[in-house]
């Protein structure tokens, strides 16, 4: 996955096709191919109804669609999946969908669901937050503030992330590092520049 997670505009598509499609046996592969037509509300209750399927992959496949279609009307579904979700694999698609559909006020919802799963989904949480949340998370990934513990490689990752890749946000995050003398931030804001694949230069940032 690239550093933004955007999302698909609904295509409008040949009707014919969608109806092919909804005879077929519901598998994650049929599912997956809805993200054709999002436009469509056929296909909307087809994901809706694979939100509450039985098994995980299908649930699964139906939040990866809503969340590369940004379906924002399921929102409210896509929560009521993550409250119940007992599989890991299905929680981290619900994770991502409802971070990219709620964005900041998801927070207390992700990470409630994650902790029933360990610390094993933190990394999908923080990866998810920084997505949708952008800038507004970089201050908290630089103090250390998230609502759990990440590695210092996911912290610099997750600075690339949430400045959107822009190597000049991270260079003015380096600069200020310098001003106070935050030497930590400042070796993270710089390892984040090299990891979106820049070269810094110390000199440009005096």
């Amino acid at each position: 996955m690239g550093i933004l997670a955007g999302c698909l505009a609904p295509v409008f598509s040949v009707a014919s096709d969608l109806e092919r499609l909804l005879k077929e046996p519901v598998s994650p592969g049929t599912i997956g191919r809805l993200v054709a037509h999002t436009a469509d509300p056929r296909a909307v209750s087809r994901l809706e109804s694979a939100l509450e399927d039985p098994i995980a992959e299908r649930r699964a496949a139906s939040a990866r669609v809503i969340t590369i279609a940004c379906l924002h009307n399921l929102r409210g579904r896509v929560a009521g999946a993550l409250e119940s979700e007992k599989d890991p694999l299905a929680a981290r698609e619900e994770i991502r969908a409802l971070a990219t559909l709620a964005s900041s006020s998801s927070e207390a919802a992700v990470v409630r669901a994650a902790r029933r799963f360990g610390t094993s989904l933190d990394s999908t949480v923080a990866d998810a937050l920084a997505r949708s949340a952008g800038p507004e998370m970089i201050d908290r990934i630089l103090a250390g503030t998230l609502p759990f513990a990440v590695s210092e490689p996911l912290r610099i990752e997750l600075l690339v992330i949430a400045s959107r890749g822009q190597v000049g946000a991270l260079e003015t995050l380096a600069g200020r590092a310098i001003e106070s003398r935050d030497w930590f931030s400042w070796m993270l804001s710089l390892r984040a520049i090299q990891t979106a694949g820049w070269r810094e230069n110390p000199s440009q940032l005096r």
